[in-house]
């Protein structure tokens, strides 16, 4: 079997853009000093970026071939001591003193060097397995090399896109959410759904659309347990309880009809119950995260989603959260005002 015939050089070339473009965006028109400035206990924006770029120096020596190393600064004795949070430390002690004009041009040194690297490695590189190439390693897997590079640069930039957003913010004078203020905002949209759905006389009363009032609260359940998957790193197709074609396919209408379709059998009277397992596991997988994680980047949740997406989780929390059941309280409403 031609394992290069899967090598897609071009796709490979477009996220290793695209992610420096996330992390490149999060600094425009950030001052030296909000970029530097930091709190008791965690780096600043520019710290988080320094560790980014040290790490994409492992990726470009897998990539080129070259001492892993000597390309990161390290002894080889410190590599093949495989103590990540040392090395970290190393890297941070190296890079602390750096400005952010240094560290943002050694960003863009690396991200040529790594767009490099991917379009003049043979492509019997990229498609031979990091195992194969260190098998001293046993934690990268079997993945082909081209593949491990990008991916593992999407998902690390993807998560310390979290804190470098919530620090700049901080930097503004403005307040990055919180877990806390969240799972508020949480309770306070399934309080006011819930109260909805005990106010109606008929779960089973349709609106124009032929949606029962159950059929909104299915729905927003639906919606409810794929955050809650996003969050988990778990399927979002399997949580919301449609098939990957459809997904995939992201015509929401039609996840959404296919959502409607699987649920318009259910007795009405259970709706309330699936609301309620469905809010919990969302409250329940918000609270499992750090403040910082709201920020991070969706695809550092879901990387094997492609293209990857490097907007804040926290836009889908804040949707699935209390924007959506908002809105299905409202429908729910006007069925009951409709129906006098």
């Amino acid at each position: 079997m031609d394992v290069t015939a899967g090598v897609d050089r071009s796709a490979l070339i477009a996220r290793n853009e695209a992610v420096w473009d996330a992390l490149a965006s999060a600094f425009a028109g950030a001052e030296a000093r909000a970029s530097e400035a930091t709190r008791p206990g965690a780096w600043s924006a520019k710290d988080h970026l320094s560790h980014v770029v040290a790490w994409e120096r492992h990726r470009l020596a897998v990539l080129r071939g070259d001492d892993i190393a000597a390309a990161m600064g390290l002894t080889p004795e410190v590599w093949a001591a495989a103590d990540e949070d040392g090395v970290n430390a190393l890297i941070a002690e190296r890079t602390t003193g750096q400005s952010v004009v240094t560290v943002l041009a050694d960003l863009d040194t690396i991200r040529t060097a790594l767009g490099d690297a991917v379009r003049e490695a043979p492509v019997e590189r990229l498609a031979t397995t990091y195992r194969t190439m260190h098998p001293e390693d046993d934690e990268c897997g079997d993945g082909p090399i081209g593949e491990w590079a990008v991916g593992i640069t999407e998902a690390h930039s993807g998560a310390h896109l979290g804190p470098i957003r919530a620090r700049l913010a901080e930097a503004r004078g403005e307040r990055p959410p919180s877990v806390t203020e969240t799972l508020a905002r949480i309770d306070a949209a399934t309080e006011a759904i819930s109260k909805t759905l005990i106010a109606v006389a008929d779960l089973a009363a349709p609106d124009p659309d032929g949606w029962r009032a159950a059929d909104h609260a299915f729905h927003v359940a639906a919606w409810d347990r794929g955050c809650a998957a996003l969050l988990t790193g778990q399927l979002r197709w399997t949580a919301i309880g449609i098939t990957e074609a459809i997904w995939r396919d992201g015509d929401v209408h039609r996840a959404n009809a296919a959502i409607f379709a699987a649920n318009r059998d259910l007795p009405a009277m259970t709706a309330l119950a699936t609301l309620h397992e469905s809010r919990t596991a969302l409250q329940e997988a918000v609270a499992s995260l750090e403040d910082d994680d709201l920020l991070a980047a969706y695809g550092a949740f879901q990387p094997d989603d492609r293209p990857m997406d490097f907007a804040p989780a926290y836009e889908w929390v804040a949707e699935n959260g209390w924007v959506h059941p908002a809105e299905h309280a409202q429908a729910i409403t006007r069925i009951s005002v409709d129906r006098g």
